[in-house]
């Protein structure tokens, strides 16, 4: 697949393979895209268990990546998270890193 050429963005295909690609190589990037899926519908009132598995169908069907292989990693993506949330406090829903 030839890469995308300065100056001109990628076709479809090519972002999706890159995109891929990115997820199979970093697993925090991927459990990063599962997380905000999840905490979209979570905002819309879905709860946090139906929200993680739906963005976690999502990423299979999309990326054909079993984020359930992830899950270790992300207790190194909570202890960050909360490490943000104690110095900007607020109102961080009921996300599953602080439950």
């Amino acid at each position: 697949m030839s890469k995308p050429t300065a100056g001109r963005p990628p076709k479809a295909a090519q972002g999706m393979t890159i995109l891929k690609q990115a997820m199979a190589n970093d697993s925090s990037y991927a459990i990063g895209w599962r997380a905000n899926l999840s905490m979209v519908m979570q905002d819309e009132g879905v709860s946090s268990e139906t929200a993680n598995k739906v963005a976690a169908r999502f990423m299979m069907l999309v990326f054909g990546l079993d984020i359930a292989q992830l899950r270790t990693s992300i207790n190194s993506v909570c202890a960050v998270a909360l490490n943000v949330r104690r110095r900007f406090p607020g109102d961080w829903g009921a996300a599953e890193c602080w439950r």
